[in-house]
Formats: C-alpha cells, sequence, structure tokens
C-alpha cells in the first residue's frame, strides 16, 4: 500500500515536471517580452505553483520579463 501511494506522487510530480517543461517551450516561443509577460500572468492566475516552479527555475531568464520595463510597457498599453 505504501507503494502504491509513492507511485502515484511520483508519477504526479513527473506529470507536474512535464507540464512545466512544456509552458516554459510556451513561454519561450513569444518573441515579444510583452506577450511573454501577458502568457505568464495568464499562467499565474491559472496555476500559482507551476507559475512558481518555472519562474524560480529559469529567473535569469524571466526575471527581466516579470520587471519593470515589460510591467512598465504593459501598464502603458
Amino acid at each position: 500500500m505504501l507503494l502504491s501511494s509513492v507511485l502515484k506522487v511520483q508519477a504526479l510530480i513527473s506529470i507536474f515536471l512535464a507540464v512545466a517543461i512544456l509552458a516554459l517551450q510556451k513561454l519561450r516561443s513569444y518573441e515579444v517580452l510583452l506577450h511573454r509577460y501577458i502568457a505568464m500572468m495568464e499562467l499565474q492566475e491559472r496555476n500559482e505553483r507551476l507559475f512558481y516552479k518555472i519562474f524560480i527555475d529559469n529567473m535569469e531568464e524571466l526575471l527581466p520579463v516579470v520587471y519593470t520595463p515589460t510591467v512598465g510597457d504593459a501598464c502603458q498599453k
């Protein structure tokens, strides 16, 4: 019984990580930072854990998207 619970948790973790990879690939497909910002905010609304997993694991790449110039651009538009 314990083994089946562990296997279920491992399967859920694998699915979560696979979804994170797909979501990051989708974010990277946007060339315009504003579009990435919009997609990230939509992701945060839909799945906050996934948002933070992707953001923390890729902070150097994604910080410019969620930080000032892009946010300022979003506010102006």
